[in-house]
């Protein structure tokens, strides 16, 4: 977990630097996928940038890019908004 807070705190311009080799790494099953779409949301975020894996959106954009989000999320290895949407419904319900 200490490379996520490295990376949660490294300069901008090292962001394509990380983004290549995170990628590999969520293909070899060595860092879970919500790790590398985070880097790329806060990326995003910061350069106000339209979401691609939907982890900070708002209702708008997501409405608008279901589709294309989910496509971008199942590349990577996340469920649909739909199916992850559902997963915390049903967690939160077990907690209560």
């Amino acid at each position: 977990m200490e490379y996520l807070q490295i990376l949660r705190h490294k300069q901008i311009e090292d962001y394509e630097y990380f983004k290549t080799i995170l990628i590999e790494y969520i293909k070899s099953g060595d860092l879970p996928p919500r790790y590398y779409a985070e880097m790329v949301e806060r990326y995003l975020q910061i350069n106000q940038l339209k979401t691609v894996y939907g982890l900070k959106r708002t209702d708008d954009e997501f409405i608008k890019d279901s589709v294309i989000i989910n496509h971008n999320r199942r590349l990577i290895g996340l469920q649909s908004i739909k199916h992850r949407r559902k997963i915390t419904q049903e967690f939160l319900k077990k907690i209560r």
